[in-house]
């Protein structure tokens, strides 16, 4: 799989930016700190991300299509690794444990 390329990475990191913001926002509605971030997020960051969001748009469906493919076939492999490692590291611990007991 291909790294995450720069619009891809911009979009991703606007949108956590904006969840984090919203959160803050639904926590604290009246708060300076998050107002002075969230214009802070407005003007510098916001048109790069839609101008990042606008470059993915122009791929076209097929090729946006073939690439969330590409993702979730990387996201399941490494969750069933994951698994695999931890069940292995589970058998091995028990099977110690079996002996000493």
């Amino acid at each position: 799989m291909q790294p995450l390329d720069a619009a891809e990475q911009q979009v991703v990191r606007a949108r956590r930016q904006v969840h984090e913001l919203i959160l803050k926002l639904a926590d604290q509605p009246i708060d300076a700190e998050t107002y002075r971030q969230l214009r802070a997020y407005l003007d510098t960051e916001a048109a790069p991300a839609l101008a990042a969001l606008q470059a993915l748009r122009e791929r076209g469906p097929q090729q946006l299509r073939a690439r969330i493919v590409e993702l979730l076939a990387e996201v399941e492999s490494d969750s069933r690794n994951a698994v695999l490692t931890t069940d292995g590291e589970d058998g091995a611990a028990d099977g110690r444990a079996q002996q000493t007991a």
